[in-house]
């Protein structure tokens, strides 16, 4: 009971008097029936009559047969949802941007403009560890005591003494053990430190000699065959044949230079691998120990004790230690050190060492290098790079998170890559330039530079491709566009679509054909290179094939209603975007099956004009019925007191309910009007006494709400329509 307003106790209007007043309305029959071609509704049937016979009353039944539909096309008995158009609004024209470098300037692109900037590589290897730090602390752990010469300082102190030795005192001096073995872990996932493998068994043979150590390479794991590191740097034919792996002799120092499968995760067959390999050099009574590539948090807290650890690595003290880790998901500067590599296309080991050093977040620690190799958001070989299906994340934390770097990364992303092709150069440029937060006043004259310069060589790359004989000439610069249209994000599509769109409209000229087209495709910029006409189009719903399909039809066949409408498709063709991918569909095969009725996908179309965007609601409770009538979708509620109501989709809108669910409700909800205000539909009117019901559609469906008007006071009262069906 809500009432109005002010009233006397004694003239308050009682939810009994509600309940009477609506005992006493006419009752209408509902059938459950098709109501056409789309929709399915609750239909009033009409009331027999009572037949009068001689002194007999005839009842009429209350449940009469529900009536059966001519149509010979039956939906199913519910329809829980449909899609609607959620927004559609006129795009604005694109801005004219100012182009610095004038058109008819840019030639094709010539051997002198493809060719690197530099001769060779301007970085070398840098060392992961210098060897000033790294080779000490391997021979003080590792070393071998002998006896050298006559200890002369020893002597005379003796003698000083009066303490006369019974033997001669020798020196006692630290060296490599005479035959010791390193073991290298030549494995893919160590990648970025294999030179630094290669410097480190040169140093040690340049310290032990060939007869003194034993340099063995595996590649697939421990106990496996492996090969002798010098005979393979030796050979400049086939490799050396494998060998089978025997314990070495008792007391032989035994370094393990591996990650021991930690990488992979501390529960991973290669660790447990390792893990037995190490009890078995411990039961062959060697000494072994391991030199990782790791940082403290990476190390397995399960290692066995009989293993020594060194950490190859900046941060580490090079001295042996315990291992405390915990195996973390992640290390701490590995999303940093992404983010820094997803506005690079190519990554090798040196530029990988050099970002890491560049890193906000542990610079120092080695074992992010590995860890970035084995990630599974990057693809890598001889080089990485990030895929494409997760670049964007890590594009927006570069963008949003890593202001600081964005110009030294840059700079040195340009040194690494110099003695590359330049076309590599210009896309990273672009792709760097699309990401950063840097105003064009603020960056340095070298990248303002190098900016212009990759912006001219895309230009031109397109008038390579726009020339009349472009399909013979051009040779592998199709290849080249192609790659760089499927490579470019959103962000840089729409920072430079004078420079990529016309790559894209040379492409589908060339093939005739572009069905997997960019997220970024504007068919506004589009349509100014193509100029072609525009015909009319309409987004249907074909209830024979179960659809949702684009025609460039204008009459509605049969069981087809358009969403609106008809759209104006141009020279740019219409994108759309569903199920998180894009089609591009030029003039004049424009018509095409989008998705079915029983998607829950959003569907965006875009013009060269205007946007469409198509949702999928449920229906919403306690509706009667909700159809399409005339490409109208109607939502009707139920009979009540003797009124309906009925709302059209130019009424409503599409919004979130408290599950997060797509629902539909009134654009302007007169429910927090007062009652005095609002549109009533009378139920009846005798003096002073009054009644009238008012719907609303709100997220949790069909209200109605009756208001009583006494002289006594006013009174409202909401109802929420239980649907018939069996509890």
């Amino acid at each position: 009971m809500k009432p109005a307003g002010f009233s006397p106790a004694q003239g308050a209007v009682a939810r009994a008097d509600l309940l009477r007043l609506l005992a006493s309305a006419p009752r209408p029959l509902l059938v459950l029936d098709d109501a056409g071609e789309h929709g399915l509704a609750y239909r009033e049937q009409p009331r027999a009559e009572p037949a009068l016979a001689a002194q007999t009353v005839v009842v009429p039944d209350r449940n009469p047969p529900a009536a059966i539909s001519a149509s010979p096309y039956k939906l199913p008995l519910q329809m829980p949802f449909a899609h609607v158009v959620a927004e559609r609004y006129t795009r604005e024209p694109p801005a004219a941007e100012p182009d610095p470098t004038p058109r008819l300037a840019v030639e094709p692109i010539s051997e002198d403009d493809a060719k690197p900037l530099a001769e060779r590589r301007l970085v070398d290897y840098e060392d992961l560890v210098p060897k000033a730090r790294l080779l000490p602390a391997l021979k003080r752990h590792l070393a071998h005591d002998r006896l050298g010469g006559l200890d002369v300082s020893t002597l005379v102190r003796q003698i000083a003494g009066q303490q006369l030795p019974r033997h001669l005192p020798r020196r006692r001096l630290q060296t490599w053990h005479p035959q010791w073995v390193v073991v290298l872990d030549f494995c893919q996932r160590l990648w970025p430190y294999r030179q630094d493998m290669h410097r480190l068994a040169d140093r040690l043979l340049r310290q032990c000699g060939e007869s003194g150590i034993s340099l063995r390479i595996v590649n697939h794991g421990p106990l496996n065959p492996w090969s002798d590191w010098l005979e393979e740097q030796r050979s400049h034919g086939p490799l050396p044949a494998k060998r089978p792996w025997r314990m070495p002799a008792a007391g032989t120092p035994v370094l393990l230079v591996s990650d021991l499968g930690l990488l992979e995760g501390a529960q991973s067959a290669t660790h447990h691998a390792w893990l037995r390999f190490i009890g078995q050099l411990s039961q062959a009574q060697t000494r072994p120990w391991a030199l990782l590539p790791l940082g403290a948090d990476q190390l397995d807290r399960d290692l066995p004790k009989a293993l020594s650890l060194l950490r190859w690595s900046p941060d580490a003290r090079m001295h042996p230690e315990r291992a405390f880790g915990g195996d973390p998901a992640e290390p701490a500067g590995l999303a940093e050190l992404l983010a820094m590599a997803a506005v690079t296309r190519r990554i090798d080991p040196p530029l990988l060492r050099a970002m890491r050093q560049l890193n906000p977040r542990a610079p120092l620690n080695a074992g992010l290098e590995g860890a970035f190799w084995c990630h599974a958001d990057v693809e890598a070989g001889a080089a990485a790079h990030i895929r494409s299906e997760a670049q964007a994340r890590h594009l927006a934390h570069f963008s949003e998170s890593l202001e600081k770097v964005h110009l030294d990364l840059e700079a040195l992303r340009f040194k690494h890559h110099a003695h590359l092709r330049a076309v590599l150069n210009h896309e990273e440029t672009l792709l760097w330039r699309a990401h950063v937060t840097v105003a064009d006043a603020d960056l340095p004259e070298a990248a303002r530079l190098r900016a212009q310069a990759a912006e001219t060589f895309m230009r031109q790359l397109a008038k390579t491709l726009d020339q009349p004989n472009a399909l013979e000439t051009a040779g592998v610069w199709w290849q080249v566009a192609s790659d760089i249209v499927k490579r470019a994000d959103r962000r840089m599509g729409e920072t430079y679509p004078q420079l990529l769109t016309p790559l894209v409209s040379a492409i589908a000229e060339a093939t005739g054909d572009l069905t997997s087209a960019p997220d970024w495709l504007d068919p506004a910029v589009l349509a100014g290179l193509r100029g072609v006409g525009s015909v009319p189009c309409r987004l249907v719903r074909d209830a024979r094939q179960q659809a949702i399909t684009l025609k460039s039809v204008p009459a509605n066949p049969p069981r087809q209603t358009a969403f609106g409408d008809p759209l104006s498709v141009d020279g740019g063709g219409v994108r759309i975007d569903c199920a998180g991918r894009s089609a591009w569909l030029p003039l004049p095969a424009v018509s095409a099956r989008i998705c079915s009725l029983n998607d829950a996908n959003e569907i965006t179309l875009t013009t060269s004009s205007e946007t469409l965007k198509l949702l999928r609601v449920g229906r919403p409770r306690g509706a009667a019925a909700w159809l399409v009538e005339q490409s109208c979708l109607s939502v009707v509620a139920p009979d009540f007191c003797g009124k309906e109501w009925r709302w059209r989709d130019y009424e409503l809108k599409v919004a979130k309910n408290s599950s997060g669910q797509n629902v539909l409700i009134e654009k302007q909800l007169r429910k927090s009007l007062p009652p005095q205000t609002k549109d009533q539909s009378r139920i009846f009117q005798e003096g002073q006494y009054a009644s009238g019901v008012t719907y609303y559609l709100d997220e949790y469906g069909v209200l109605a709400e009756l208001l009583v008007v006494t002289p006594h006071g006013t009174a409202a009262q909401s109802f929420r329509w239980i649907e018939p069906g069996t509890f």
